[in-house]
């Protein structure tokens, strides 16, 4: 375990390392950085248990990015402390909560029985996500893996709606945050294309959404260039931050192993372009084109409308013709419809 006291220490040790020894890696500093965190919230709970003198029933669980195993150095801490009914549980909650503020920590926490953790699941789009990642840190194991897997279950068992849900939440914060791939200065976590419309992807994977073992590597090559890019720049700037800057680029890229800018800019655009390209396929799938049932009909030469999306057909080469692309693109304009992947 690592007390409250060792863990300044320890985490700035972490920091100091990355990239040092071996390649850096967003998705390694962020595992690394959950586990010390565990490791000094065990410490710190069976210190509170025992100042309190409560012995079970009680459960601390982690959501959100840190239940993801995603803390970046910045990152904000966000816990649930679950109870079935603890007489206790106030100074419990003082006892862990006034800790981890004198440690800095952003803390994000609530404190709620079973029963209230389902009930405002069940009512609130952020509070269902942030337990799909959830994972039980310290306390009753079988309290926090019960109201986990229950919270997954209805998840689960919700499907379109789950999934139209967090459509509509994607929608509305690409409407503020800017594209990824396009900005000179990207949102790497809220742009259209960042780590967000990931973990959106993964929510709906859960709530029933198909992706391709393709899709899946896809998104997986991108969180690590978006999540390692996000890394450094907290490293750099010394504070939490998501957008990045042009003044932090040349930073962050030598402290993430691109090099100079333009290589990690180019990294994170091919990375936010791939992101969006999947997440607009797969939400695509989820409201098929209107006119999707009707029968196959050709649109230009090698070009033809199939199940309500432009297509290429069988005689189709774009290698020969050069002028292909632009009557695909025509006919999609003109039949305002998608292209198809």
């Amino acid at each position: 375990m690592t007390t409250t006291a060792e863990f300044p220490g320890r985490r700035g040790d972490l920091i100091a390392q990355w990239g040092v020894s071996s390649p850096a890696s967003g998705t390694d500093f962020c595992a690394a950085l959950s586990a010390l965190t565990d490791a000094m919230l065990q410490s710190l709970f069976a210190e509170a248990c025992a100042q309190t003198g409560i012995k079970g029933d009680v459960a601390l669980v982690a959501v959100g990015g840190y239940g993801r195993g995603e803390m970046a150095p910045f990152s904000d801490l966000d816990v649930l402390l679950l109870h079935r009914n603890v007489k206790k549980i106030d100074d419990l909650a003082s006892a862990l909560w006034y800790p981890l503020w004198d440690l800095k920590f952003k803390l994000g926490h609530a404190v709620r029985t079973p029963k209230e953790t389902k009930n405002l699941g069940d009512s609130d789009l952020d509070t269902a996500t942030a337990l799909i990642t959830a994972r039980g840190v310290a306390g009753d194991a079988a309290l926090s893996g019960e109201v986990i897997e229950q919270s997954r279950e209805r998840w689960r068992k919700r499907g379109r709606d789950s999934l139209r849900d967090v459509h509509k939440r994607v929608i509305e914060r690409h409407a503020s945050a800017g594209e990824v791939a396009f900005l000179l200065e990207p949102n790497l976590k809220e742009g259209l294309g960042g780590l967000r419309d990931i973990h959106a992807l993964w929510w709906a994977v859960d709530a029933g959404l198909v992706l391709s073992g393709a899709d899946r590597q896809e998104l997986k090559r991108a969180n690590e260039v978006l999540l390692t890019a996000r890394v450094a720049l907290h490293v750099s700037t010394q504070r939490v931050g998501d957008v990045l800057r042009l003044e932090d680029q040349d930073a962050v890229a030598r402290l993430a192993g691109f090099g100079d800018a333009d290589k990690l800019m180019a990294a994170i655009a091919a990375a936010g372009r791939s992101v969006a390209w999947t997440a607009d396929e797969a939400w695509a799938r989820l409201d098929p084109p209107a006119n999707a049932n009707e029968p196959s009909r050709r649109l230009a030469p090698g070009v033809e409308l199939v199940r309500g999306e432009v297509h290429l057909d069988e005689t189709a080469n774009p290698s020969v013709d050069p002028t292909l692309v632009l009557r695909v693109a025509t006919a999609a304009a003109r039949l305002n419809v998608r292209i198809d992947r």
